[in-house]
């Protein structure tokens, strides 16, 4: 019995402080119509943005199929089409560095132009006197003892 009436005390309490009345109910309500159509506008607005970026994706695919068209052509065709040999519009072309790295795998550096490495693996020889001095990738100078040995050149200031 002590629990019954325990019971019915808390749903009384509960029904009484949770309770609405029907205007506060109305008024909330309203606020939450309010809110869908405000949803429903950003909704709206959303989906203009979502077709724009679609049709913008459409004009980016075709312009690269254009693109890829391009670059696809063989060098007979490049050859045949234009006055440059096809030997010089290969070299315009960035191809990847032939290096092999310490790991064993290929560099993933693009090559610079005219040559078929990278700037860290372009071996660059000046000969002066009876030394080949190297070029570095950082720009030092150096070149080669007899005993195998890198001796840097000091920079002249």
């Amino acid at each position: 019995m002590k629990r019954f009436l325990v019971l019915l005390f808390i749903f009384a309490n509960c029904t009484i402080c949770f309770s609405q009345t029907k205007a506060e109910m109305k008024r909330e309500i309203n606020d939450l119509k309010l809110m869908i159509e405000a949803y429903k506008q950003t909704i709206k607005e959303k989906d203009v943005q979502l077709q724009s970026l679609r049709d913008e994706y459409v004009n980016l695919q075709a312009l690269m199929a254009k693109i890829g068209g391009i670059l696809s052509i063989d060098s007979v065709d490049v050859a045949q089409t234009s006055n440059v040999p096809a030997e010089k519009k290969e070299d315009s072309v960035m191809q990847q560095c032939k290096a092999i790295t310490a790991s064993g795998t290929q560099c993933s550096r693009k090559a610079e132009v005219g040559s078929d490495y990278c700037w860290q693996h372009k071996k660059t020889k000046v000969t002066s006197g009876s030394r080949e001095i190297y070029t570095g990738p950082r720009g030092g100078r150096y070149y080669i003892n007899s005993s195998g040995k890198k001796v840097y050149v000091k920079r002249k200031k």
